[in-house]
């Protein structure tokens, strides 16, 4: 549901929880709906959301077990995020987690990749270029000058 950021359905329908919402790169408001307004964190996640335009999508990461719990990690296409405290029960569980793809390891961030949407990836196109740039300089480090002599 697409809303005004000064909205009073906002309060209304999440309490004036700002993070059960989208921010698009145009100035857009998601309100997130059913079934992701449910989803809870999980250090190691089975579904993520993508967004095209603004329909949002949930799809699995993995293959999910009949009766198994949906879950996110909340930092996958997030910024600035505040330190939460987990207890989401994942042997992978960090204990605190700051929901902000930047803020994770570069292997996370590698691993996260191709599970984040279109205006997340065109809004901080530098930060990923730059990240990509870095990992395919360690992965394949320039040969020495080899000169025959």
């Amino acid at each position: 549901m697409v809303v005004n950021p000064d909205d009073p359905v906002l309060g209304k329908l999440i309490g004036g929880e700002p993070d059960h919402c989208d921010y698009l790169p145009d100035g857009t408001v998601v309100l997130w709906q059913e079934p992701e307004c449910y989803i809870n964190h999980s250090c190691d996640p089975n579904v993520y959301v993508y967004a095209v335009d603004k329909d949002r999508f949930m799809l699995a990461m993995r293959d999910v077990s009949t009766g198994e719990e949906l879950t996110f990690d909340y930092a996958i296409g997030t910024v600035g995020g505040d330190w939460l405290d987990c207890r989401c029960g994942s042997p992978k569980c960090r204990s605190q987690h700051r929901p902000d793809f930047f803020a994770y390891p570069v292997a996370r961030q590698l691993a996260y990749l191709p599970y984040l949407g279109f205006p997340f990836v065109h809004m901080h196109r530098e930060r990923i270029l730059g990240l990509l740039k870095t990992e395919a300089e360690r992965s394949h480090p320039a040969s020495p000058n080899k000169r025959g002599g």
